[in-house]
């Protein structure tokens, strides 16, 4: 979901349990350009939680990335290490 000034991008879906969450950007040539690392604190097992990664356009060094296609990869690992939810969604920069 781009938001209405095209200055950030929101991944979103939801989770049951406590895990770590990984939003990583790559470029058409599948290198990372920007990566973010968060924890998941559900705290009710029976309950799924919203879980969002923002992307603000940027590369890990703060600049605005060049216009055109990346691969946004929003991975959810648990604490055993096994990787629980992977949604990856193509995203046109201009």
């Amino acid at each position: 979901c781009l938001n209405q000034n095209r200055n950030y991008v929101v991944l979103g879906t939801s989770y049951q349990g406590k895990a770590s969450a990984f939003l990583i950007i790559y470029d058409a040539v599948a290198n990372v350009v920007f990566r973010d690392k968060f924890q998941i604190q559900g705290n009710n097992y029976n309950k799924r939680i919203k879980v969002f990664g923002k992307w603000n356009l940027k590369n890990n060094s703060g600049r605005q990335v060049a216009p055109g296609t990346y691969l946004a990869v929003l991975k959810i690992i648990d604490f055993s290490g096994n990787a629980k939810y992977v949604l990856k969604n193509k995203i046109g920069v201009r």
